[in-house]
């Protein structure tokens, strides 16, 4: 009897997970939390004032804006540059930034962030190994990670914010100092991570793949870079660069609109700053969140709520989030899929699954 539970629960188990995992439903879901969103930032916005607010936009600022995307894409890129190092067959800063963008656009275009293990792809074609590229990305994914729980802390130090997003902030940089040091410890000590790795081989569960193992063991060498002080250095201060350009967009759309703000917080702090910081830290988290293609109805309704805490009207606030919205994403993912048709390389879901069936590629 305690078997039949048993297998019945298992079999339950597995049908659920093949039905989140249906291309159908993770589609449909993007499209129910994309549409909800997009209704909840429209429902009190009346469109005379949503148009009057762009029309009245200063388009100086918006070309500043589009200049600060640019820049923050080129320091993305000079830090890929700076972590992929000296590895054999390296990709030009050319090739690594067209990969780049044409990961984000793969970003923009599918509900699944399937952008990274692209730029893995074509960054690797013909050249250095896409395990080793990933390993870079993966290492990429934990900076901005610790680089997020920053800014939240000074978003913290400059607002108040509610008890248990403070609570969140303390769990999230704890997270990823431990991921920093464990990425750190493993570039220190090479030998540890291949008895490690052993030991996972050995012990290795029947679900994970027999090839993970050795794609990890591909990937470990991409810590090496962790070994220089200077090229830590430069990962700082590009990664500072990022997150530095990316609230310089933010400010420059509330000047371009002339947006009003209620000052929050009694730092000193220009409300203006405080309010750009705010927009990224929600931004941050809400556009990794399955939605519709481009984030459309998320981005804006996260806008309008970070900007309701400065006091700004819905129609003003969705006006702010229509055209962030536009100078972040519509230039980026033309570069990217003209990147794409650049670098040859078609969009194709099996070519995306290859990657995880070569290993030492």
């Amino acid at each position: 009897m305690l078997y039949s539970v048993s297998a019945l629960v298992s079999v339950s188990s597995r049908s659920l997970m093949k039905f989140f995992r249906s291309k159908y439903v993770r589609f449909g879901l993007s499209l129910l939390i994309g549409g909800l969103s997009l209704y909840l930032a429209l429902r009190n916005v009346s469109f005379e004032d949503f148009w009057g607010s762009i029309q009245h936009a200063d388009w100086g600022w918006v070309g500043l804006a589009l200049l600060s995307v640019l820049g923050s894409n080129l320091a993305k890129a000079a830090r890929w540059w700076v972590l992929v190092g000296k590895a054999p067959g390296r990709p030009g800063f050319a090739k690594l930034l067209m990969a780049l963008l044409a990961g984000q656009a793969l970003n923009s275009l599918y509900p699944a962030r399937v952008g990274d293990l692209g730029r893995a792809y074509v960054a690797g074609e013909g050249g250095t190994s896409r395990a080793f590229l990933l390993g870079t990305i993966a290492l990429e994914k934990i900076i901005e990670l610790l680089s997020y729980g920053l800014l939240l802390v000074l978003v913290i130090l400059w607002m108040p914010l509610p008890t248990w997003l403070n609570r969140s902030m303390y769990v999230l940089m704890v997270f990823a100092l431990l991921l920093a040091v464990a990425a750190f410890v493993m570039s220190r000590n090479h030998a540890w991570g291949k008895r490690f790795l052993a030991w996972f081989q050995q012990r290795r569960p029947a679900w994970i793949p027999e090839r993970v193992p050795a794609f990890l063991r591909a990937a470990m060498d991409s810590l090496d870079v962790l070994r220089s002080g200077w090229s830590v250095l430069l990962v700082a201060f590009w990664s500072v660069a990022v997150w530095g350009i990316a609230i310089g967009t933010n400010y420059l759309v509330i000047r371009a609109l002339d947006i009003p703000l209620v000052g929050v917080g009694s730092t000193g702090m220009p409300v203006s700053l405080v309010a750009s910081c705010l927009v990224l830290v929600g931004l941050t988290v809400g556009i990794s969140v399955p939605s519709t293609p481009g984030r459309i109805g998320i981005f804006q309704y996260i806008c309008v709520l970070a900007l309701a805490v400065f006091g700004v009207p819905q129609a003003a606030a969705f006006a702010y989030g229509v055209l962030l919205h536009g100078i972040v994403f519509l230039p980026t993912t033309l570069a990217g899929l003209i990147s794409l048709i650049a670098l040859g390389w078609p969009v194709n879901r099996a070519k995306l699954l290859k990657i995880a069936e070569e290993p030492g590629r």
